[in-house]
C-alpha cells in the first residue's frame, strides 16, 4: 500500500433502532482507497458497492443502535467519496459488453432458438430496466425513444449484432430466413469453459494439430481474457529474472539494442504462467496480483482449448493440451519425476535424486525397496516411495474387437484398476479419458470419459463402442486411456488391424421365389386377421410368413426397388 499524508472522511451511518441499547460498534479501513484490479491492470478507486459494503460491516443487527464506518483516503479523493455518500446514483448495467457471451450461453442452454425468443430474453434483464430509465447512458438517442418508447428496435439491433459476431466465430449457425439458432460444438465448449468469443475468433485461426507447446503457451497468452494485463517497465527487470530461471518453455520477446530484451503484454503473460508452474518467487504486489489473475483463467482456456481439439480429432494436440492442463493444476513440469505431484509428502530432495538417476515409475515398480533406498541414500525412504508408487492411478486393460461390416468395428474394453486406493490421494473417483486414435490420419475416432469410483475398484468394467474401418486397413489402432488429474498416469493397447478377417464385400441377396399368395386365414387367429385389411399376403410377406409365424430365428427383411426412366 502506498504511504501518503492521508485525510480523514468521516461519515457516520446512524441506524436508531428501537431498542434502549446504545452501543457502537467502528468499521474502518486502515489503508489507501486505490486496490489493484487485475481485470484492469491498474489500482482504482472502490466503488460505491464495496463502500456501502464496508459500512455495512458497521453495527451488530438486534445488538447495536448505531454504526459508524470511516474512511481514511488522500485529500484529492475527498469529494468523491463525498459525493458517492450524499448523492446516491443509480447503478448502471454493465451487461451490454458481456452480451454476445450471455447470448451464447442460452442458446447453449436451449432457452434461447431465434431472434424473437432472444429479444424477449433481454427484457427480462435489469440492463433492459436501465436502458428505459437511462437511455442517453447506453447511446440511445432521443428521437429513437420517441418513435420506439419499449426499445423493442434497439434490442433487436443489438441481438443481431452478437449473433452476427457468434457466428464469425462458429459459435453458432443461423439461419436468415426463418432466424432460427443452433448450437455448434465451439459455442458449447465457449459456455461450458467461460471463455470469450474474441478467444474463439483468435483460436479458430491459430489452432492447428502441428502446434508445440510453445505454440500453445502463446496461443493461451494472446486470449482476449489477458487483454488488460499491462507490460509496464518497472517490472521489466523482474520479468527478464523469470524468463532466465523459471520458463522451460520458448518465449517469443523483443531484443531492443541498447535496452536488452523488453516483455511485451503477451510475453508477461507466458512468463508468469511458467514462474507459477515452476513454483518462483515473485517479487511486487502488483506482479502477484497479475500472476494470480493469469492463473485463475489459464487452466480453464488449457481445458476449453482441450475439448475443441478433441471434438475436432486431433490426437496429438489433445493429448499435449490435457498435459499442460495438468501442468498447470499439479504444478509439475512433464520433465520432471511424477512422484512430485503428491507434494510435500515425499520430500522434493528425493525426487530430485530419482530425476538425476532417471528412474521412472514402471523401474521403480520393478526395483525392491532396499535398491530404492541405496539409490536414494536414504535409510527406509525405499518403502515410503514403493507406497505412493503403488498408489499412482494404473488401468489394465483388455482389448477385443469384431467386425460387424467392412465399415464398422465393435471394441470391447475389460477395464481393471491395479492400484491402491487412498482416499487422501484419490478421493471417492478417479476420472479417466479413453479413445480410441489413428496415428496414420491423425484422427480420433472414438473419445469417453470413464470414472473409477472406490467402491468399484476390484470390479471388472466393460466399455464397448464401434469405431469406422476404411479400405485399404490400415495398420493398426490405438486404445488410449489417461487421467484426467495425473500426469504420467496413461495406459496404451495396440489393436493390429492386418490379420482382421472382415465380412463379404458384396453378401448375396435371398431370391425373391415365385409362390402362390398366402390368404390371411394362414394366421388361424380372427383377431390377428382383423387387423390387416387385404385379403391375401404379398410375394415378400407369404416367403418369409412360415420363418416370421412359426420359429424364434431373428431376420432382417428389407426390400429395394430399381426404377427405370
Amino acid at each position: 500500500m502506498c504511504v501518503r499524508a492521508r485525510a480523514c472522511v468521516y461519515a457516520r451511518i446512524h441506524t436508531h433502532a428501537r431498542t434502549h441499547t446504545h452501543t457502537c460498534t467502528h468499521a474502518r479501513t486502515h489503508a489507501h482507497t486505490q486496490v489493484y484490479d487485475a481485470k484492469k491492470g491498474t489500482f482504482v478507486e472502490l466503488g460505491v458497492l464495496d463502500v456501502m459494503q464496508i459500512f455495512g460491516r458497521a453495527g451488530r443487527p438486534q445488538f447495536d443502535s448505531s454504526g459508524e464506518g470511516i474512511i481514511i483516503t488522500t485529500h484529492d479523493k475527498l469529494n468523491h467519496y463525498l459525493h458517492l455518500m450524499h448523492n446516491a446514483l443509480p447503478i448502471e448495467s454493465k451487461f451490454l459488453p458481456a452480451l454476445t457471451d450471455h447470448l451464447n450461453a442460452e442458446v447453449v442452454l436451449g432457452t434461447v432458438s431465434n431472434t424473437a425468443e432472444a429479444v424477449a430474453w433481454l427484457t427480462y434483464t435489469y440492463c433492459y430496466v436501465r436502458m428505459l430509465r437511462n437511455p442517453m447512458h447506453y447511446g440511445v438517442a432521443y428521437h429513437e425513444l420517441q418513435g420506439d418508447p419499449r426499445l423493442q428496435t434497439r434490442c433487436r439491433e443489438l441481438i443481431e449484432i452478437s449473433v452476427k459476431e457468434l457466428a464469425k466465430a462458429k459459435m453458432l449457425r443461423f439461419n436468415f430466413e426463418t432466424t432460427n439458432m443452433n448450437t455448434t460444438d465451439t459455442g458449447i465448449v465457449a459456455s461450458h469453459f467461460y471463455v470469450k468469443y474474441a478467444s474463439l475468433e483468435l483460436y479458430n485461426e491459430l489452432v492447428h494439430p502441428a502446434m508445440s507447446e510453445a505454440d500453445c503457451f502463446e496461443v493461451v497468452a494472446r486470449s482476449s481474457e489477458f487483454e488488460n494485463v499491462q507490460a509496464r517497465d518497472e517490472e521489466n527487470q523482474e520479468l527478464v529474472k523469470l524468463l532466465t530461471n523459471a520458463c522451460p518453455v520458448k518465449i517469443k520477446t523483443q531484443a531492443i539494442e541498447g535496452e536488452g530484451i523488453v516483455i511485451d503484454q503477451i510475453a508477461k503473460v507466458n512468463i508468469l504462467l511458467q514462474a507459477y508452474i515452476s513454483k518462483a518467487e515473485v517479487d511486487g504486489f502488483a506482479l502477484v496480483a497479475d500472476m494470480n489473475h493469469v492463473v485463475q483463467s489459464a487452466g480453464r482456456i488449457f481445458r476449453a482449448l482441450f475439448e475443441l481439439c478433441v471434438k475436432k480429432g486431433f490426437v496429438s494436440l489433445a493429448n499435449k493440451l490435457l498435459t499442460l492442463n495438468k501442468v498447470v493444476t499439479q504444478r509439475v513440469w512433464p520433465h520432471q519425476h511424477a512422484l512430485r505431484q503428491f507434494g510435500h509428502v515425499v520430500p522434493a530432495e528425493w525426487c530430485y535424486r530419482l530425476e538425476q538417476k532417471n528412474l521412472s515409475l514402471d523401474r521403480l515398480w520393478e526395483m525392491s525397496h532396499q535398491e530404492v533406498s541405496a539409490l536414494i541414500r536414504q535409510n527406509n525412504s525405499g518403502l515410503m516411495i514403493q507406497k505412493f508408487v503403488g498408489m499412482f492411478p494404473w488401468l489394465d486393460i483388455k482389448v477385443q474387437i469384431q467386425p460387424i461390416t467392412r465399415t464398422i468395428l465393435r471394441v470391447t474394453l475389460n477395464i481393471k484398476a491395479d492400484f491402491e486406493w487412498s482416499d487422501r490421494v484419490s478421493g471417492t473417483v478417479e476420472p479417466f479419458w479413453v479413445w480410441v486414435e489413428d496415428n496414420e490420419n491423425e484422427r480420433i475416432y472414438h473419445t469417453e470419459y470413464f470414472l473409477l469410483h472406490k467402491k468399484q475398484l476390484r470390479e471388472t468394467h466393460v466399455l464397448a463402442f464401434t469405431v469406422p474401418l476404411f479400405e485399404p486397413l490400415q495398420g493398426q489402432y490405438v486404445v488410449r486411456a489417461i487421467s484426467d488429474r495425473w500426469l504420467h498416469a496413461e495406459h496404451c493397447e495396440t489393436i493390429d488391424l492386418r490379420d482382421l478377417v472382415l465380412p463379404e464385400k458384396y453378401p448375396a441377396h435371398t431370391t425373391l421365389l415365385k409362390l402362390c399368395p398366402l390368404p390371411k386365414e394362414a394366421l388361424q387367429n380372427e383377431e390377428f386377421q382383423a387387423m390387416y385389411k387385404f385379403s391375401h399376403f404379398n410375394a415378400v410377406q407369404t416367403q418369409v410368413f412360415h420363418t416370421l409365424r412359426h420359429t424364434d430365428v431373428c431376420m432382417h427383411v428389407c426390400m429395394y426397388v430399381c426404377m427405370y426412366v
